[in-house]
């Protein structure tokens, strides 16, 4: 009995294990959370996490969207098995669209990504649709796994070497969802962003015009169009067409025309127009535009910037990996890229001269750890942010953290916050400010550097908005305040207007004249500064023959004019030096000759006489020509 008894219960056991065994191998087990995973609507995708949002989710019909979906942590025991599962509901709720993407992969990999094309059909109507984006964990695991022990045993005996994936059906599996939006729209919605604006003046004399340029972005992935128009006090006074390629910007001047004394308002507006905080750092086919953050840690501040502005103002960023030599030659170089690194880095150090109340001449080092490139780039650029700005600053070289007691102004330019931060107490409890410049688009290390910052007493996140407002009034929509008065700061300035060239009737254009006949020369100039004096010349053949000193009220106009006389037959060129005027006239002996005759002791015989003859006709015929030529 008690052998019996022992054989029940073995048998008990065993079907106990058996049934425990298909109970789990029937039971999903979800080998990632909700949390882990991820849908967009992009415009490109390099790798996992990877991808560029699309700016805005308006598609129009014959558009293809672009569906990122991905999952991490899922692998389990060496194996994964996923399936994506798309549905689009129209704006009337009834489905239009289904797909499924199967994923399975016998390999530790443990981040997968598909990226899904889908055609907008013409026949689809305007509207607001909805994207149900489904990650279903359909592995199996305990037979999967079951499968991986017995392959050592396939391989001897069978010569079978793969394992094989179990998977359960998707109404049994554990799932996780993301619901997405997007609009259908027979036109797409263009949005510019309106940045860097440059106004000529903001102090100017009665009756001057002034110009103001800006830099309008197109941050859609098709040719764009739109009309920037200026106003002053409300009233348009100048527009401009654009067209933008895709992802790209174009600088666009205004005209504004002289204003009446006083006070004046000024604002620049374009079609769809939308205003960034942070200016944007363009590296096709990125756009950087992250928020600053930046606070206080002891007596000191930490500014982090997300956006690349000291490497990328030369063209250096994570997908664009250019040579150094080539980096500084783009630096010397007026850019989208540049201008804006200066003015952005203009306004932190601005920001926190006013916030620190810091005074005279501060000195700025780069922490010892930065990209290396930065040591050769930082320096050039805070020489053109000195320049742009007369900011008052001293690069003292790379230092490191413990070596800063003279040093006001610190930046870190790595895609990963550096420990030396760590070592900075001293440097915060002396005033110090931090500037770190991250130039990794794909990664944020700000969370990792609060936590750094938290073994010397914390960073205290405030308000960054007088980044905005320090040199330069970055946010173009609140304009510009200009005065008009008989005041001015601005110089003499001539504007040279046409040049001419005359001789007597009949001679043509350009002249051809005898030796010794006058030609007018005529010159119409404008002063377009404030009233004053210049020195005006004139060269023919690069010899000074009018140089006189005119002085000018402002706006007006005055003609010069004077004649020459030629001495020698040829071609005589007229300029105007420091413009592109330039005017040519052709002078001829009596009779034809273009050059004085050589002296001679015997009389030409009548042979020589009829050569010389024939070759002044043919000079002449030469110089006929010219001219028919250069009227044309």
């Amino acid at each position: 009995m008690a052998a019996l008894s022992n054989s029940g219960k073995k048998g008990a056991v065993l079907i106990f294990t058996i049934i425990f065994v298909l109970i789990l191998s029937s039971q999903p087990c979800l080998g990632f959370s909700p949390a882990d995973f991820h849908a967009a609507i992009v415009t490109e995708v390099y790798s996992y996490g990877h991808y560029i949002p699309r700016y805005c989710n308006v598609f129009k019909p014959g558009d293809t969207m672009k569906l990122y979906l991905a999952v991490d942590n899922v692998n389990v025991n060496r194996a994964a098995a996923v399936d994506f599962v798309i549905i689009i509901k129209d704006p009337n709720g009834y489905v239009v669209y289904g797909n499924v993407e199967s994923v399975t992969t016998l390999s530790y990999k443990d981040k997968i990504y598909r990226v899904i094309d889908i055609s907008i059909p013409d026949d689809w109507i305007c509207g607001k649709y909805t994207v149900d984006a489904y990650a279903f964990d359909i592995l199996n695991t305990l037979p999967t796994q079951v499968s991986y022990n017995n392959l050592y045993n396939k391989i001897l005996y069978s010569g079978n070497a793969s394992p094989s994936i179990s998977t359960i059906s998707r109404k049994n599996a554990p799932y996780a969802k993301k619901e997405l939006t997007f609009y259908v729209s027979e036109t797409l919605p263009e949005k510019f962003y309106i940045f860097n604006p440059k106004l000529e003046a903001k102090t100017l004399p009665v009756g001057v015009s002034n110009t103001l340029e800006v830099s309008v972005l197109n941050p859609a992935d098709v040719n764009a169009r739109t009309t920037v128009r200026v106003l002053v006090d409300g009233r348009v006074v100048d527009s401009k067409e654009v067209t933008i390629p895709p992802r790209d910007a174009r600088n666009v001047a205004l005209t504004i025309p002289p204003l009446k004394g006083g006070t004046h308002f000024i604002r620049v507006e374009a079609e769809h127009a939308g205003y960034m905080l942070t200016l944007p750092i363009v590296i096709s086919p990125l756009i950087y535009d992250k928020s600053i953050v930046t606070g206080q840690v002891l007596n000191g501040t930490v500014i982090y910037s997300p956006n690349n502005y000291i490497l990328g103002s030369c063209g250096i960023s994570s997908e664009n990996n250019i040579s150094l030599s080539r980096a500084l030659s783009n630096l010397n170089v007026s850019s989208i890229n540049r201008d804006d690194a200066v003015i952005m880095i203009t306004n932190m150090l601005a920001y926190v001269y006013r916030t620190n109340h810091y005074s005279g001449v501060v000195n700025v080092a780069l922490l010892r750890g930065s990209d290396k490139r930065a040591e050769i780039i930082l320096p050039q650029l805070l020489d053109i942010v000195k320049r742009e700005s007369h900011a008052p600053l001293n690069y003292v070289g790379v230092r490191d953290a413990l070596h800063l007691k003279d040093v006001k102004v610190l930046f870190y330019v790595g895609s990963h916050p550096d420990f030396k931060v760590t070592f900075l107490k001293y440097f915060f409890r002396n005033n110090g400010t931090l500037i770190c410049d991250n130039p990794n688009y794909w990664s944020s290390y700000k969370d990792e550097l609060a936590n750094m910052l938290l073994t010397i007493g914390g960073w205290r996140i405030g308000s960054n908005s007088g980044i905005y407002n320090s040199y330069y009034n970055l946010r173009i929509d609140k304009g510009f305040v200009v005065k008009i008065s008989t005041v001015t700061q601005m110089p003499t300035k001539f504007e040279f207007l046409s040049l001419r060239v005359e001789g007597p009737p009949g001679t043509g254009m350009p002249p051809l004249v005898n030796v010794s006949t006058p030609v007018n020369v005529t010159l119409k100039i404008r002063n377009v500064g404030r009233s004053g004096g210049e020195e005006i010349k004139v060269n023919i053949n690069g010899k000074t023959v009018f140089d006189k000193k005119v002085f000018l009220e402002t706006g007006q106009y005055k003609t010069i004019t004077f004649q020459y006389i030629p001495q020698k037959p040829g071609s005589y060129r007229v300029t105007v030096p420091g413009t592109s005027l330039m005017q040519i006239f052709f002078v001829k002996s009596p009779s034809g000759q273009v050059a004085a005759p050589t002296p001679v002791k015997k009389p030409p015989s009548h042979r020589a006489g009829a050569a010389v003859v024939a070759i002044s006709a043919a000079v002449l015929a030469v110089l006929v020509i010219a001219r028919i030529l250069l009227r044309d």
